[in-house]
C-alpha cells in the first residue's frame, strides 16, 4: 500500500494540475506547447474497448536460464502507413514490459525509401522516443 510520500505529490497534482507542468518547465527545462487548460483525467491506461495489437513476428532471445535478454519485433512494411507510428510504440513498450528486457523494432521494407521513412524516430513526448530499425 502506497504511503504518504507517494500519495502527497499525486494529491497536489490532483488539486492543481498545473503543478505537473511547472515541474516539467522549471525543474526539467521542458518547453511546453501553448495551452488553454490543464485537467487531471483518468490514470487508467486500459483502452476503453479492447484493441488488438499484433506484430508480424516476435523473436525473444533467452540466456541459459531461460531469462529473456532481448526481444525483437519484426514488422514487414510495404509502404508508408502513418497509423503504424502509433501502433509500433505499443508493440515495443508492451513487449518490453512483458519480457523485462531490451526490445528492438526491426521493420523489413521492399525499398530504401520506405526503410528511410520507417527509420524516422517516433517522438512520444519530452524524454521519450522510439527509433525503428528499417531494413531493405
Amino acid at each position: 500500500m502506497p504511503g504518504i510520500a507517494h500519495e502527497m505529490p499525486i494529491e497536489l497534482i490532483r488539486n492543481r494540475p498545473e503543478t505537473a507542468l511547472e515541474l516539467l518547465r522549471c525543474v526539467k527545462r521542458i518547453e511546453l506547447p501553448p495551452f488553454a487548460a490543464a485537467r487531471v483525467e483518468s490514470a487508467d491506461s486500459t483502452p476503453p474497448s479492447p484493441i488488438e495489437f499484433r506484430a508480424d513476428s516476435v523473436v525473444v532471445v533467452r540466456d541459459e536460464t531461460g531469462t529473456a535478454v532481448m526481444a525483437v519485433i519484426v514488422e514487414v512494411q510495404q509502404g508508408r502507413d502513418a497509423g503504424k507510428r502509433f501502433s509500433w510504440p505499443v508493440y515495443v513498450t508492451t513487449l518490453w514490459s512483458q519480457h523485462k528486457c531490451d526490445t528492438a523494432l526491426l521493420v523489413v521494407c521492399p525499398d530504401r525509401s520506405t526503410a528511410r521513412w520507417c527509420e524516422r524516430t517516433i517522438h512520444l513526448g519530452p524524454g521519450g522516443a522510439i527509433t525503428p530499425l528499417g531494413r531493405v
